[in-house]
């Protein structure tokens, strides 16, 4: 029988296995970073990636048309999936993920924050805390 920890890992590998899907065909996609909000009444789902050394938007990856909408509803719906899954097991949901994937090295890891980090309780949105963390990373390959 699957334990929590095992359901709940296999949904982020779910996401990780969609933004290989989605690069597949794209050349030097080297890391993936995939931001979960799933607050309150919110639930938001992206990513972005370093590209031949620079970090890239999903709109910046030339996906074939509806391929990135596509791919925005499927993330979505699994974290639609996560809630659910927690919800099961009386167990908290994180109103935050950050998920990182090294496509070399295959090497992933997550940060998880439960308190509120964008929607009505902050005011912030949460495609402002997907730029903020876009130019942080930007800012890492400048140093």
């Amino acid at each position: 029988m699957k334990s929590f920890e095992d359901e709940f890992m296999n949904l982020q590998t779910g996401l990780v296995s969609l933004c290989l899907e989605a690069t597949e065909s794209i050349d030097d996609v080297e890391k993936m970073f995939i931001y979960c909000s799933i607050e309150k009444a919110l639930t938001s789902f992206n990513a972005f990636f370093m590209k031949g050394g620079d970090i890239v938007m999903l709109s910046e990856l030339g996906l074939a048309d509806g391929m990135s909408t596509q791919f925005l509803r499927e993330g979505t719906y699994s974290l639609r999936k996560l809630r659910t899954l927690c919800a099961e097991y009386n167990m908290d949901v994180p109103n935050e993920m950050r998920l990182y994937f090294d496509v070399k090295t295959q090497k992933f890891s997550a940060d998880y924050k439960y308190e509120p980090v964008c929607g009505a309780a902050t005011g912030i949105a949460s495609s402002d805390v997907i730029m903020a963390w876009v130019e942080e990373e930007r800012a890492k390959l400048r140093n």
